[in-house]
C-alpha cells in the first residue's frame, strides 16, 4: 500500500469489464484513451467512481460512475 493510496489488483473482473467497455465504445463508434480505458474498467470491477476533470470520455462508459473535480 502506497499511504494514503490503496492500489487495486488487477483481476479477471477488471479484465472483463475491460473487453466490455472496449466491445461498447468500438460498436458505438466512440473511443478513449486505451489508459482511460482500464481505469474505467478497474472503476466498474471495484464499485468505485472514476474523480477527473475528464468527463467529457468517461461519459462515454455505461455504468460508470464519475465526480467531477476542477482544479482550484
Amino acid at each position: 500500500m502506497v499511504t494514503p493510496f490503496h492500489i487495486l489488483a488487477h483481476n479477471r473482473d477488471v479484465s472483463w469489464e475491460y473487453g466490455c467497455t472496449y466491445r461498447y465504445l468500438q460498436g458505438s463508434g466512440q473511443r478513449i484513451g486505451g489508459y482511460d480505458r482500464w481505469i474505467a474498467a478497474a472503476a466498474l470491477a471495484y464499485d468505485m467512481p472514476v474523480v477527473t476533470r475528464n468527463v467529457r470520455d468517461y461519459r462515454r462508459v455505461p455504468r460508470l460512475r464519475i465526480i467531477e473535480y476542477a482544479r482550484p
